[in-house]
């Protein structure tokens, strides 16, 4: 679950920019991506993240692969990921619906499929929808668009940022903060510090729609006297476009789906 998290809060932090011609420019290129969102109801993607978290000089490295087909209305997900942490790897499946949040996990008896508490459920539908839709941030970029630079390049737009500083510490600060609700994780992030960031973004041209996304990101906070560092390097690629009919989830997975342990229905 943890793990998971931090996947997602990856993908709500992932922003744009751009390599070559006039800031106005690339200002421009964001609009006309922003307006190309209306056009899209359905994409796969494909995620990579690797991330190192160091702390009193232990290091903890994980990475996580993600495959996933999704439609924006109705809301919907369906998607498979590995996920590796020292000598451990998981393997499991999920489901996102009007039908709940359904996730496949490991357990003594084997592989079981489980149903996230309502609750919890609600809050992730009401999270920033980057991952599910990532033309909306470009429409929420704008507003950095003077520290954006693009270069066209074989039919492509290619966007790029290589930043720090409290600009975008309070962007990515803003972004965590609706993923991470509870008091103790929201306090962790006021002193959190923006080391550097840098992400490139690939536009096809003709319809402005996102190919391919490369983000690093460096930072540092404090907690409970302990100063800990965080680095990601995330990759994913979009495909599919308005090709995916409907996602439902499996008859027998909504009738079987067992409450996750010490998690009941709130």
């Amino acid at each position: 679950m943890k793990t998971l998290k931090l996947m997602i809060i990856a993908m709500l932090t992932i922003g744009l920019t751009a390599c070559g011609m006039t800031q106005q420019t690339a200002k421009e290129i964001m609009t006309q991506a922003a307006k190309s969102a209306d056009q899209i109801h359905s994409m796969a993607l494909d995620m990579e993240l690797e991330q190192d978290i160091k702390t009193n000089g232990k290091k903890i490295h994980t990475t996580t692969s993600m495959k996933a087909q999704m439609t924006k209305e109705p809301l919907a997900m369906h998607a498979t990921f590995n996920i590796k942490a020292k000598n451990q790897t998981l393997d499991s499946e999920m489901y996102m619906s009007d039908k709940g949040m359904f996730m496949k996990m490991p357990s003594p008896a084997g592989e079981k499929w489980v149903k996230f508490p309502d609750k919890m459920f609600d809050q992730i539908m009401k999270m920033p929808r980057q991952q599910t839709d990532p033309l909306k941030q470009l429409k929420e970029m704008k507003k950095y668009a003077d520290d954006f630079s693009l270069e066209v390049k074989d039919g492509k737009y290619i966007l790029k940022l290589s930043a720090g500083g409290e600009k975008f510490l309070e962007y990515v600060k803003e972004k965590m903060q609706k993923a991470m609700p509870k008091k103790a994780e929201m306090e962790a992030l006021e002193n959190l510090k923006l080391n550097k960031i840098k992400y490139t973004f690939v536009l096809d041209k003709e319809n402005y729609h996102p190919e391919s996304m490369k983000m690093k990101m460096d930072m540092s906070f404090s907690q409970n006297g302990k100063t800990i560092n965080i680095v990601q390097n995330a990759s994913g690629s979009y495909s599919k476009y308005n090709q995916i009919e409907e996602i439902t989830v499996p008859k027998k997975i909504v009738e079987n789906a067992k409450s996750i342990p010490g998690m009941g229905q709130q």
